[in-house]
């Protein structure tokens, strides 16, 4: 097909796909090859737990595509000194019940729980 048919039926393309009403599901379905064996977000041990739960719940820090370390629940953050960090949450967050956070919220027994040494947090368990 000529350069100049293939731009035009490109074109059309993209201009339907503009033309199609958004669509808001009332329920999403995603299959996994196993079971989660926690829901512990602080305890996965594999990879299909960690997709599971990476899926439910945000972190206050993830990484981008290039694995550099971006705010994620965070505003913005900063070391204040070798053992404290201090991290600004950013406005407008809701949990999935639609509650919002509140201002008052507190990391520090969600960073406590994950220091933890394994044995403390309990050995992962199927929930199933």
């Amino acid at each position: 097909m000529p350069i100049a048919q293939m731009r035009i039926c490109r074109a059309l393309m993209l201009s339907g796909m503009l033309l199609v009403p958004a669509v808001q599901a009332a329920e999403l379905r995603v299959g996994f090859s196993q079971d989660a064996q926690t829901m512990d977000p602080a305890n996965h041990r594999n990879r299909e737990n960690e997709t599971i739960i990476r899926n439910m719940c945000d972190g206050l820090l993830t990484r981008d595509a290039d694995m550099k370390v971006v705010p994620e629940l965070a505003q913005s953050y900063r070391q204040i000194d070798d053992k404290t960090w201090e991290f600004k949450i950013r406005p407008g967050i809701t949990f999935h019940s639609g509650g919002a956070m509140p201002s008052s919220w507190n990391a520090i027994p969600s960073i406590t729980a994950v220091r933890r040494p394994y044995p403390r947090l309990g050995r992962p368990r199927s929930i199933g």
